[in-house]
């Protein structure tokens, strides 16, 4: 992988986190009788879905605006 250019840390971090996650969101939908609101229904859980989204947006937007300026 580093011949290609990446770097492999994000990769086995999504081998070893994946499952953990996808089981915990299993569990949460569970609990919440499978509705999706019931995943932000919390201050705390809101506050940090809307940071997990804004950590992905943001290099996009930074990229976006990047070109505009060239």
């Amino acid at each position: 992988m580093r011949g290609l250019g990446y770097n492999p840390a994000p990769l086995v971090l999504g081998l070893v986190l994946g499952p953990l996650l996808e089981r915990s969101l299993l569990q949460a939908l569970t609990i919440a009788r499978g509705d999706v609101r019931g995943l932000w229904s919390s201050a705390p859980s809101a506050v940090m879905l809307i940071a997990a989204g804004l950590v992905f947006v943001a290099p996009i937007v930074s990229a976006v605006r990047r070109r505009v300026r060239a």
